[in-house]
């Protein structure tokens, strides 16, 4: 028997062989039994269902090609996402080294102002000054 999750796997000369198939055997569905009897051939033979499911199938191979695409851009979006992070990370840790660097520089040039008598107040108020005040 084909459902429908299986005729969706399959082509449509396979389907049509299906069809055909259960045409011939039609005759011998037994008609008094309430089994669970498939719909893929309409009682007048004429292939509504068969078409039917040639259309899903048509419509879902559109969607996955459609999200199969869709998920590739995602990927594309993703890599380029990492690389500027990376970038980012970069440019954060070389910025850090430079303050670090300078913030070095500042304590060996305050100890020599404290050691030529410069006021310590003056140093801290330096040292301690607000970056957005923009001296």
């Amino acid at each position: 028997m084909v459902n429908e999750k299986s005729a969706r796997n399959m082509s449509f000369d396979d389907l049509e062989k299906v069809y055909h198939e259960r045409k011939r055997l039609k005759s011998s569905i037994d008609l008094t039994s309430d089994a669970n009897v498939d719909e893929g051939i309409e009682p007048d033979g004429s292939g509504a269902a068969l078409r039917n499911q040639v259309r899903q199938q048509q419509q879902y191979n559109a969607t996955l090609v459609r999200v199969k695409e869709e998920n590739s851009a995602m990927k594309d979006d993703l890599d380029d996402a990492k690389d500027d992070l990376e970038i980012a990370h970069e440019t954060v840790t070389q910025q850090a080294v430079a303050t670090d660097s300078w913030q070095g520089r500042f304590d060996e040039v305050a100890e020599l102002a404290l050691a030529a008598g410069v006021d310590p107040q003056a140093i801290a108020e330096i040292r301690n000054r607000s970056l957005a005040s923009g001296k």
